[in-house]
């Protein structure tokens, strides 16, 4: 195969008149054509995706060329993972593999959701103790974002058709439903008790996480969350006296 530059002498004597040396050149078409072939080489894989290593050229405007054509990062220090983080990468789309990894950085893997990948089995108790703290702070936070969420809300504002029914059938029907199969099974009571209990537990604290990040309505989850665990106050009893538990 003939390769030949995608720069001539003549324009490369032309970008030092006004860029000193020494620089770095890319071939943006080059490595789009790149990038698209590849991804096209693997289309066949649904659950196929490119991690770019970002040690390799850390350099955003790249990076997000890359990203068009669904191209993660691939990180492996704090400064790779905070670059990724500020071009917008989220979660899947980062892939953490370090060596003598400090506990700093393995938190901070944790908190924006990267895929940490470790290569030496020795990691596992280490990672474990180092973000074991991060996943206990999970309820109390969100019980703050709900509440700063609640503060802004017009109470009135909750109440309507459309909440009524969700919230009937989250409570009411969702239950029913479970108590009416459960009848159908050899289980006993106590179990058939759990399991419809369980069914009718007011909307959890993650409906409004999971509405806020992607990009659904998080006022209405948060109310959501706030109507039910109120009316479930009384139908969670209820479906106790009934159910004799």
């Amino acid at each position: 195969m003939k390769k030949e530059p995608f720069v001539t002498k003549e324009q490369l004597d032309e970008i030092v008149k006004e860029y000193p040396t020494p620089f770095h050149l890319y071939d943006e078409k080059g490595i789009r054509a790149n990038a698209k072939a590849l991804k096209e080489a693997f289309s066949w894989n649904p659950g196929f995706k490119e991690y770019f290593a970002v040690k390799a050229t850390p350099n955003p405007f790249l990076i997000n060329i890359l990203k068009e054509y669904g191209c993660g990062c691939d990180c492996s220090s704090m400064t790779e993972l905070m670059l990724a983080d500020a071009l917008h990468f989220e979660g899947q789309d980062i892939m953490f593999s370090s060596n003598a990894t400090p506990a700093d950085e393995f938190r901070f893997a944790s908190d924006i959701g990267a895929v940490i990948n470790l290569d030496d089995f020795t990691h596992i108790d280490f990672l474990e103790k180092t973000i074991s703290g991060v996943s206990t702070c999970n309820t109390p936070l969100s019980m703050m974002l709900i509440g700063m969420m609640l503060a802004e809300m017009d109470p009135r504002g909750m109440l309507d058709g459309t909440m009524a029914f969700y919230t009937s059938v989250r409570l009411l029907l969702v239950p029913a439903v479970i108590f009416g199969i459960t009848l159908l099974l050899p289980i006993s009571p106590l179990l058939r008790g759990i399991t419809v209990i369980i069914a009718g537990m007011p909307a959890p604290v993650t409906t409004a996480l999971l509405s806020a990040k992607y990009d659904g309505d998080e006022k209405y989850a948060t109310a959501m969350i706030f109507v039910t665990t109120i009316l479930s106050l009384v139908t969670l009893p209820a479906w106790c006296y009934l159910l004799g538990v």
